[in-house]
């Protein structure tokens, strides 16, 4: 288990709610997001539910350019919270 803080802006044009910047704590598998006014790492809604999955990680996304990182101390942070993850789809499409 870890520690950290960081903040994230997260753009999602359908869930109002979800929509904004979050200063966000975390500790020993606990985490608390309150809204600020600005985020080190901005992404949309799409790309903050895959880092949450955990695949593809959250520092992949932001090396494909689908972050943008203003605090590598902000991506290391959020990279300890949003732990990668092997996804398994059990559908078939």
């Amino acid at each position: 288990e870890s520690t950290g803080e960081f903040t994230i802006e997260v753009k999602d044009p359908l869930i109002q709610e979800n929509d904004g910047a979050w200063s966000v704590k975390f500790d020993q598998g606990v985490a608390k997001a309150v809204k600020c006014k600005s985020g080190d790492l901005k992404l949309d809604i799409s790309t903050f539910s895959q880092a949450y999955m955990g695949s593809p990680n959250i520092t992949e996304l932001a090396s494909y350019g689908l972050i943008e990182v203003r605090s590598d101390d902000a991506l290391r942070a959020a990279q300890k919270l949003f732990d990668p993850i092997q996804v398994c789809c059990m559908d078939f499409f």
